[in-house]
């Protein structure tokens, strides 16, 4: 089983960026809002639009599979590398459809520089 993939579906694409423009769409992880919160300067619709931004210009977004944040082990993902205000940031991502409405959960939005195992 391939786990690190570059996603390339435009559909998928496509539904990240139409979830991160609605707010009432977004989830933010504890992990992802512990994030924002450390990082003087960055906010939530920053992220979101950095987002947004990275997928339109054609920035890389990976699918994988989540090993490390305890509750979406074993998940399909998104990880994204990018640059919010000349901070890089290793944004997660997940799809999810409860009750027949999708919605983007934020997971992590870490400093590029620190691991992963927090």
């Amino acid at each position: 089983m391939q786990i690190n993939t570059t996603e390339k579906n435009t559909n998928v694409l496509g539904k990240i960026c139409r979830l991160a423009q609605n707010r009432a769409n977004i989830q933010w992880s504890g992990r992802a809002l512990e994030d924002i919160a450390l990082t003087d300067g960055l906010t939530q619709k920053g992220v979101l639009q950095a987002i947004i931004e990275h997928i339109n210009s054609g920035g890389e977004v990976t699918r994988s599979i989540s090993k490390k944040v305890t509750q979406y082990v074993g998940m399909t993902i998104f990880e994204m590398l990018i640059n919010i205000d000349g901070v890089v940031r290793y944004i997660k991502v997940q799809l999810k459809e409860e009750k027949g409405r999708e919605s983007l959960v934020v997971i992590s939005a870490h400093d590029s520089t620190k691991g992963e195992g927090r």
